[in-house]
């Protein structure tokens, strides 16, 4: 979380971790952004301890903890390093460390963010959150969490979104870093029909919408999300309930279409919208492809015919399936 006024920023950090003495929360002061994660940068990587969270008792003692933060207003958190394994540069715990619970390193670390999640779950004491996780076991619809990870790709952010459905599982293409106007229009135009909308501006200098002069297009774009919350309520409740999640590839509703098959940069949202991102920076012009049925433009209500056809706007592509 960052606060402060103009003068002073500070960031506080909790990873998946323990230390001797407890949860380890760094604190981070600096008179910019970048002071501050240049901090976090040199602590990253300290070589804590692991919490065995397989056992109830030890899930229950980081539980408490937490809930001293949930105490005072913290409504959700940002699950850190729980995704390490024999092949990300050995800053976790090897594959042949064994725990308490019996668990060998291997096993735990396919469990890690499951267990991180229902310990942080239990903190909560069930209260309505969406929290971001590094890692998650497939078909994890009970838990209110979302996956995020370093990569910044936006093609591979939006292929994230329509493939982790396959899994039971929710993908947050967060809005980090943007190097012109157009990208930041364009990244958030996909962070808004996406499963959490999520802002952080992590490697950014200065606030976005202000260095690049678009308050009034960020401003309209977030107040679509804010009208689209009545139908995302609805659509996570589907997803706890039954595991359809709210973000899908086109070929989980069109399974016997083949061309839906090989679309990876389109994606069903909630209900009964279709979203096709635009990504880059160079054309306001992408191919669409709807799936036979009844369709209308998500902003104008014009009826739109099925099948392929090209799209030109500088909004992102939705359309809105009837019936």
């Amino acid at each position: 979380m960052f606060s402060g006024g103009d003068e002073n920023f500070r960031l506080a950090w909790e990873v998946g971790e323990a230390s001797r003495d407890g949860v380890d929360l760094y604190v981070m002061e600096g008179d910019s952004i970048t002071d501050i994660v240049s901090q976090y940068n040199m602590m990253a990587g300290g070589g804590p301890e692991v919490p065995e969270w397989a056992l109830p008792e030890a899930r229950r003692i980081f539980a408490d903890y937490q809930k001293k933060l949930t105490a005072i207003g913290v409504d959700g958190f940002k699950a850190d390093e729980c995704d390490g394994s024999d092949n990300t540069g050995g800053w976790s715990f090897p594959n042949h460390a064994s725990f308490p619970s019996g668990l060998d390193g291997e096993q735990y670390h396919n469990l890690l963010g499951t267990l991180y999640a229902r310990t942080m779950h239990e903190a909560l004491d069930d209260q309505s959150t969406l929290l971001e996780i590094r890692a998650m076991g497939a078909l994890a619809a009970p838990y209110p969490f979302v996956l995020y990870s370093d990569l910044y790709d936006h093609r591979g952010f939006v292929r994230a979104l329509v493939n982790s459905g396959f899994s039971g599982l929710l993908w947050a293409p967060e809005l980090r870093d943007v190097a012109s106007r157009k990208e930041l229009l364009r990244r958030l135009q996909t962070v808004t029909f996406s499963p959490q909308c999520l802002i952080n501006a992590w490697s950014c200098a200065k606030i976005p919408w202000l260095d690049y002069d678009c308050v009034d297009e960020v401003r309209e774009i977030l107040t679509i999300r804010e009208n689209l919350i009545p139908k995302l309520k609805a659509a996570f409740d589907r997803y706890r309930d039954t595991g359809v999640p709210p973000v899908r590839a086109l070929v989980m509703d069109y399974t016997c279409d083949p061309e839906t098959y090989g679309i990876d940069d389109e994606y069903l949202f909630c209900d009964d919208l279709l979203v096709a991102p635009i990504i880059g920076t160079e054309s306001d012009e992408r191919e669409v492809y709807l799936p036979a049925g009844t369709w209308v433009d998500f902003y104008t209500g014009e009826a739109v015919a099925a099948g392929r056809f090209i799209a030109c706007t500088e909004k992102i592509p939705v359309y809105r399936r009837i019936g």
